[in-house]
């Protein structure tokens, strides 16, 4: 009788275990399709990820304007960089016509009348036709 017991109660535990795992199924799938109830820390923390979104989109916007700017500021300081270049250029080749002109002048004896009234007039006008604020290079003292 030991073993024809044995056999059953070992039976009856497997059973009992089915059981209880049948019963665990079905209300895990019950509980699942109902809805659920929405508290009120969901919510909040609902809110907090959709702010959090935002936030990071604002910045990321913020960043990329800040970085059009910081180009496009570069690009206009390398063109007045490049326009400070050319009128120095341009400057060169007038204090070299200058020295020729003196040259002419000095052997005459009035080379410093002629060269420095002429040439002040000269530059006054052109600076009174084409004023720029950046044109410090082309006023004399």
């Amino acid at each position: 009788m030991s073993l024809e017991t044995g056999v059953a109660y070992l039976f009856a535990i497997i059973g009992f275990v089915l059981a209880l795992n049948i019963y665990f199924m079905f209300v895990r799938f019950r509980r699942g399709s109902r809805r659920r109830r929405v508290t009120r820390a969901s919510v909040d923390e609902a809110k907090q990820a959709l702010w959090r979104d935002k936030e990071i989109a604002r910045r990321i916007e913020r960043e990329d304007e800040d970085a059009l700017e910081r180009v496009k500021l570069r690009n206009e300081t390398l063109a007045l960089y490049d326009e400070v270049r050319r009128r120095h250029a341009k400057d060169n080749e007038f204090q070299a016509e200058e020295t020729t002109l003196v040259d002419e002048y000095d052997h005459v004896g009035w080379g410093s009348f002629y060269s420095s009234d002429e040439q002040d007039k000269e530059i006054a006008e052109a600076d009174i036709e084409d004023l720029d604020p950046f044109d410090i290079f082309r006023k004399k003292k």
